[in-house]
């Protein structure tokens, strides 16, 4: 059975060229949330910006607690905006890659898949296959 990891902070770098740190959360007052369907864009590497990371694992923006929380990952990648929970990716990991996060107030699911142990993935994109809305995608190293 999949470890819960509590909602905590995520550490973002400033825009702008600033390079500044700053320190965001995942429960907060933002509002930006629309109804976001699968799959996820399998390109979103290039449309998207890194806004920081979360226990080292990247993120991409847009993020707006608690409703808008972006694709995290950098090999072992989740939508977490449509992400439903429903554990499927936790359950098909052979290699237990994933532990829930508390994600309090966000309108898709109170917990998201957390990709803590990325560094572990085998590639055998079992995650990938059995998630209903699609939210997962794996990029191979190379």
């Amino acid at each position: 059975m999949a470890q819960r990891v509590p909602a905590a902070a995520a550490t973002t770098t400033g825009g702008g060229g600033g390079g500044s740190s700053t320190t965001i959360s995942l429960t907060g007052s933002g509002t930006n949330y629309s109804k976001m369907e699968g799959p996820i864009d399998p390109s979103f590497k290039t449309k998207r910006q890194p806004v920081g990371t979360f226990q080292g694992i990247k993120v991409w923006g847009p993020v707006d607690p608690p409703g808008q929380l972006g694709i995290w990952g950098t090999e072992v990648c989740v939508d977490f905006d449509i992400c439903i929970a429903d554990g499927a990716c936790i359950e098909a990991c052979p290699v237990n890659v994933y532990e829930w996060l508390e994600t309090p107030g966000h309108p898709a699911s109170e917990k998201k898949p957390f990709m803590i142990r990325e560094k572990d993935c085998i590639f055998c994109m079992a995650c990938e296959n059995v998630c209903p809305p699609q939210c997962v995608k794996i990029f191979q190293k190379g």
